[in-house]
């Protein structure tokens, strides 16, 4: 490993810059490949990873196909123009300059990634050299996770471009710093009228980024609230000098603080019952509080940790990174050389991370944010892994608290590193039946936890003494082994491009195939009903009708489009929008009938649901999703095919 750094530090500046542009192409290349296919089952558990690329652009598709952000105005859905009007505004220019396409889609979001990938490199320059920079951007451009949902359309990638931006922008204005260590320490003792006025230009632009990332998702408020501990204590230490023993005490009551917080306002129904009518009048958003609330239980958040794809997917970058996030902090309270910028992505890394497992819906696409800090910790993690202060720390007690983390650290790596080698193993028939008996299982109020549990605490129960049996004869020897960072890297490349290369080979097209099959069995003018329906109307010209889970919206305009009444159509003829009245438009139902979250709407419209109504079965990774053509009666749709001809 270091004499693979020496190479690059020893190359002229041109042979760099040609390395670089090498990374961004290979990034590039990696994301575009393909792009009309499927992404790999494993991406995620949840059907958000087929449904959510139609839900983000629903409305920009609506604008270009119908003249309007709605196809029809009795539709309910909300939709994202409102919250989300950049990268809305965005996919309606786009599919304006391409049309409506899954590749017009995903496209738009490959373009930032690679923006996201220059200022990425630019920012790790900056504070760390270009060495650094090299290395983590090829570890972001490669990185399988980031791979995979960068080619999908959803917001976090735009939101990354700007985060990234905001970063890079602020961090030029307020800071001075330049080379490997000096981060935030270095400061100027005077400065010119011409640097002073370029930094206010570095600071609007900074804050006109982050600004914009409101404009995509308000979850960027998470990362900035994540920097909120860190560059608290900077002020206090840089500003008023303060100790660093108060310092510590300061963030340990800050993380008291949140940890005090989660528990009562996870735990309210708890609460409630125990002491009835003690809430009774409090409200957040204008809803009772134990429905305001977006945080899990405790039993329900540790459930869920169990396994994040987030980790599952890169769990060498993962633990390495966490494991230096937590060096960094312990170094800032009990050195006077540490880091301060490794300090403020450390404290960015953890709170982001523990923010989001806490939230009762945490898809892996959320994670998608704190990749930003987690890769450029793991490339710290590699240039320290060889000096004596981060061995010492690794090997020694350096406290209770920090020797209680490590060793969480470690047993929670090696059992996820066994779950991983565990689930690339297997069949996905397996894998299938697997998820499919968890969903069975959440449905009927898992019967059968206790077994479930027993299970998983053997698991765990193995997993420590095989940790603590390694770390006793091994880890020593293997942390004071000089090659050892060259074998992790190693490692994570080949695994990454091991994920990559697998689904190279065995990737399907099967959205992009069905949403083109539909567009010539189904009629013109038929509208596609369910959560599956933003998704499956990407490559053809039909309607959606979003419907999702027990929630009331759209249910009387489905049922009244059943009955064959007529509803006002908004129509784009000739660049110009008009509205007809269209009565007996066929309908189709998508839903996968097995899973939780599709349950109410099974059950809403379960007397259309039968056999003979089955229009089309489809295997989306882990559900397999049918398609129901639904009328209220036999003249409905006898009904709908004379209106059609005539």
């Amino acid at each position: 490993m270091t004499a693979f750094i020496n190479k690059i530090s020893d190359m002229s500046p041109a042979k760099r810059a040609f390395l670089v542009c090498g990374i961004v192409l290979i990034s590039f290349l990696l994301r575009i490949a393909f792009i009309n296919s499927d992404p790999p089952e494993d991406l995620s558990f949840s059907a958000a990873l087929y449904t959510d690329e139609g839900f983000k652009v629903f409305e920009s598709r609506n604008h270009e196909l119908f003249g309007s952000w709605k196809w029809t105005p009795e539709d309910e859905y909300s939709g994202w123009k409102n919250q989300s009007p950049l990268s809305v505004y965005s996919y309606a220019a786009v599919f304006e300059l391409l049309g409506v396409s899954l590749f017009s889609v995903r496209i738009l979001s490959v373009i930032y990634s690679v923006l996201t990938l220059l200022l990425f490199y630019l920012y790790i320059k900056k504070y760390y050299g270009t060495t650094s920079a090299v290395l983590a951007s090829f570890l972001f451009g490669t990185n399988f996770f980031m791979i995979m949902y960068n080619r999908l359309g959803f917001y976090e990638t735009h939101l990354n471009f700007y985060i990234m931006a905001g970063l890079l922008f602020l961090s030029m204005g307020f800071l001075t710093g330049s080379g490997s260590y000096s981060g935030f320490d270095n400061k100027e003792r005077s400065i010119t009228a011409k640097k002073l006025i370029i930094r206010i230009i570095f600071v609007i632009a900074g804050a006109a980024s982050l600004a914009a990332a409101c404009f995509i998702k308000k979850s960027v408020l998470l990362s900035i609230a994540a920097f909120l501990p860190g560059l608290l204590l900077i002020i206090l230490d840089r500003q008023f000098n303060i100790d660093k023993k108060i310092l510590k005490k300061i963030f340990t009551g800050i993380l008291l603080l949140a940890v005090s917080v989660y528990l009562i306002f996870a735990h309210i129904n708890i609460i409630e019952n125990i002491f009835p009518g003690l809430l009774k009048g409090f409200s957040i958003r204008s809803l009772p509080i134990h429905e305001g609330i977006n945080f899990a239980p405790l039993h329900i958040m540790l459930g869920k940790s169990l396994f994040l794809e987030a980790v599952f997917l890169q769990p060498l970058v993962f633990f390495t990174a966490v494991l230096f996030a937590f060096y960094s902090i312990f170094r800032y309270f009990n050195s006077d050389e540490s880091n301060v910028t490794d300090f403020i992505l450390s404290c960015w890394l953890l709170c982001s991370f523990l923010f989001l497992v806490l939230l009762k819906y945490n898809p892996a696409r959320y994670y998608i944010i704190i990749n930003i800090p987690l890769i450029i910790l793991c490339t710290r993690f590699f240039f320290h892994l060889n000096s004596s202060t981060f061995k010492n720390f690794l090997l020694n007690g350096n406290g209770r608290l920090y020797g209680i983390l490590k060793k969480a650290t470690g047993m929670i790596a090696s059992a996820y590193l066994v779950t991983v080698l565990f689930f690339n193993i297997i069949p996905f028939s397996y894998k299938k039946s697997l998820m499919q008996l968890v969903y069975k299982e959440a449905g009927a109020g898992f019967p059968h936890a206790l077994r479930f549990l027993l299970t998983a605490l053997l698991l765990v129960l193995t997993i420590t003494v095989i940790y603590n049996l390694f770390r006793k004869k091994y880890f020593h020897k293997l942390i004071q082994n000089p090659g050892l960072a060259h074998i992790l890297f190693t490692v994570i490349i080949l695994f990454s491009f091991f994920q990559y290369g697998k689904w190279l080979l065995f990737h399907e097209n099967k959205m992009y195939t069905v949403s083109k099959e539909l567009a010539c069995e189904i009629e013109p003018d038929a509208v596609i009903a369910g959560s599956w329906s933003a998704g499956l109307v990407l490559e053809n010209k039909n309607p959606a009708l979003i419907l999702q889970r027990d929630l009331n919206y759209n249910q009387s305009l489905l049922n009244s489009i059943v009955r064959g009444n007529g509803i006002p159509v908004n129509l784009n003829t000739e660049n110009r929008s008009s509205m007809r009245i269209r009565k007996n438009l066929p309908v189709y139902l998508a839903l996968s009938p097995e899973t939780v979250f599709e349950k109410p709407i099974y059950n809403r419209y379960r007397k259309y649901l039968h056999q003979g109504n089955l229009f089309k079965t489809i295997e989306f990774g882990y559900f397999d999703v049918k398609i129901y053509r639904i009328f209220e009666n036999k003249q409905s749709i006898f009904a709908a095919d004379k209106s059609r001809a005539q």
